[in-house]
């Protein structure tokens, strides 16, 4: 009797517990990150009788989370990359848009100022047209400033969010640490939800960095940051902060703290929302920076050094148009020796869109790319008088660093901010040749001389008054303007240049004994417009490089480098939001409610407490009835 009812009840008792945990799996059917949880059964052991076992009933051995750590695993690392390329994103089409815009981009506000270069060119008297054209020059001046403003907010904008990431970063350890403690308080009865929580706090934990689990033996689980970094150990949470740049005190990087020590861990971070910032600002912000520079830096360099080859209205020498950019040298916030290192810009066709690390081992001086790393090659001594070079850069360090003392070279990645006008003169354009040449009226022969190209506006000779006089058609000399021969006979061959006082000219056709051709001194208020039209071709002339890049293809490259960055993380992000949103179904098809289950489960678990109750009723009817027998008897 008693066998009957103690195996009804522990019937009654374990189905009771599946309806409870099918109920409650019904319930959280919409609650996110819930895992179901099943039943696992366990007969109880037998009772012997005489040479039998008879069964002893039912008890739940556990009632199991059903979870695969390894799927879970899967899908925050994919959350993690998806949150990465969409903080990419977002912020490489912001920048694509200002740079990349093509009513009020970097092309077209320099194509205004070349427009009105033109029509300078068409009549270069005029001191309205003039007037305009510096104006013009004044509005690149600003609308590169603004774009070079634009660029700093973002990077403001990616400060901001990293304090904040961070932030939410710190309280989500601490939360951890927290639920770590209780689950190794409750030990094996650590409950489901606690679990689930944990798991939640992980995925959101997950949408902000990259991060690696391992459960520990007593049922914490231990969480690592920035390839081993720790940032929960059992019940114990540690800090990121956000601190300032070494070279760079309004930019933040992330440091990893432990104790009194704090570790720079940024170039170690590589997903989630951080992740995505930090690498935004290494991959397309500073690239943005470097070459809008280097447009600014070309643009000045190739159009000061056209200028300087024209005379202006004055029949002066032109000047600087833009004013020079000087590179930038930044000593890190850690050095501890007093050396300093000053940088100068010797060739300007040389100068590289990147930025230089220049570091002190104690013996000797080494330079790396700083977005790279990679080790860059350097010629000289580094002395006054044989500087280190480096792509056109000349460096001379002073005495006094240690080891380990660094210096961040800037070449070009704050040359928007220093573009500047230096001409405001509209007389001052030096918009004709310096010398112009003629055709002597008493010539025979019918041969033309061309425009004279200067190849030296610093040869002090070049303004010079000189004639092209003709002994035969074979031979020619130059003389000055009191009849001195200056070359003595020289060999002619129809369309050759003659070279001469830092100017080139070339003479076609067939010259007879005698004529002449003059090269003078362009006179104050000419209208030639022959360096002004040198000045329109600027734009599209190779300068950089060697000579092989123009401005306009450095805007190119720039404005595709920065589209290109935005087009690869759209990408990106669209394949990890593929990604995880299947890996979220696989996760669901495990650990989630299918309410058709748990309806069936319902069911069978009802039928197992309808059945289990019969029994005791029926237990309880034969206990009456021997009950009644005993007291008949």
């Amino acid at each position: 009797m008693s066998v009957l009812l103690n195996n009804a009840l522990t019937g009654l008792m374990t189905a009771q517990t599946g309806l409870r945990t099918t109920s409650n799996n019904t319930a959280n059917v919409n609650t996110e990150g819930y895992a179901r949880q099943r039943v696992n059964q366990v007969a109880l052991p037998g009772q012997p009788i005489g040479n039998l076992t008879i069964g002893n009933g039912v008890s739940v051995a556990s009632i199991e989370r059903v979870f695969d750590n390894f799927l879970v695993d899967q899908l925050r690392e994919t959350n993690s990359l998806e949150h990465r390329f969409q903080a990419f994103n977002g912020l490489a089409k912001r920048v694509d848009g200002v740079l990349g815009d093509t009513d009020f981009g970097v092309s077209p506000v320099i194509q205004s100022f070349f427009n009105q270069l033109q029509t300078v060119a068409h009549d270069a008297t005029s001191i309205v047209n003039r007037q305009l054209l510096i104006s013009q020059g004044e509005s690149l001046e600003q609308s590169i400033h603004q774009f070079s403003q634009e660029l700093a907010r973002v990077d403001a904008d990616v400060n901001r969010r990293l304090t904040d990431y961070v932030s939410t970063v710190n309280i989500t350890a601490e939360s951890l640490a927290q639920i770590n403690a209780q689950v190794i308080a409750a030990g094996d009865n650590a409950s489901s939800d606690l679990l689930d929580q944990r798991d939640r706090l992980l995925t959101s934990l997950s949408e902000f960095i990259d991060i690696n689990t391992h459960t520990s033996p007593d049922g914490s689980l231990n969480v690592l940051v920035a390839n081993g970094r720790p940032l929960v150990l059992g019940t114990q949470s540690f800090q990121l902060q956000t601190v300032a740049d070494e070279f760079d005190p309004s930019r933040l990087q992330i440091a990893h703290v432990v104790g009194t020590r704090t570790d720079n861990i940024s170039r170690q971070i590589t997903g989630g929302e951080i992740g995505g910032l930090l690498s935004f600002r290494q991959e397309a912000l500073d690239p943005a920076k470097r070459n809008l520079g280097l447009v600014a830096f070309g643009l000045t360099e190739s159009f000061n050094q056209q200028h300087a080859q024209g005379v202006d209205l004055n029949g002066n020498l032109g000047g600087n148009f833009f004013r020079s950019i000087p590179g930038v040298v930044t000593a890190s916030s850690g050095n501890a020796g007093v050396g300093n290192v000053s940088v100068t810009i010797a060739d300007a066709t040389a100068v590289q869109p990147r930025d230089y690390l220049l570091r002190f081992d104690g013996a000797t001086w080494q330079a790396t790319d700083s977005g790279s790393g990679a080790l860059l090659t350097m010629s000289g001594s580094g002395t006054g008088i044989d500087p280190f070079v480096i792509d056109g850069l000349e460096l001379v360090v002073t005495p006094g660093a240690v080891a380990d003392d660094q210096f961040l070279v800037r070449a070009v990645s704050e040359a928007a901010v220093g573009f500047q006008m230096e001409l405001s003169d509209p007389a001052a354009i030096a918009a004709a040749n310096p010398v112009t040449t003629s055709v002597a009226f008493s010539n025979i022969g019918d041969a033309d001389v061309s425009v004279a190209q200067i190849d030296d506006s610093s040869n002090p000779a070049l303004r010079q008054a000189v004639n092209i006089v003709f002994d035969d058609p074979t031979t020619y000399r130059i003389f000055d303007g009191g009849g001195t021969d200056l070359t003595g006979p020289q060999a002619f061959t129809s369309g050759a240049d003659i070279v001469f006082n830092g100017w080139r000219v070339s003479i076609s056709g067939s010259p007879v004994g005698g004529d002449s051709f003059g090269v003078e001194p362009t006179l104050s208020g000419s209208g030639d417009n022959g360096n002004v039209v040198e000045l329109t071709g600027i734009r599209s002339r190779g300068f950089l490089d060697g000579g092989q890049t123009s401005v306009d293809d450095t805007i190119g490259n720039m404005v595709a480098s920065v589209g290109g960055a935005a087009l690869r993380s759209a990408q990106s992000l669209s394949a990890q939001t593929v990604l995880r949103q299947q890996l979220e179904l696989d996760v669901q098809n495990v650990s989630g409610v299918n309410l058709d289950e748990e309806a069936v489960n319902a069911l069978r678990y009802q039928e197992a407490y309808l059945a289990s109750s019969r029994l005791i009723k029926m237990a309880d009817d034969l206990f009456l009835s021997v009950l009644n027998m005993i007291g008949r008897g």
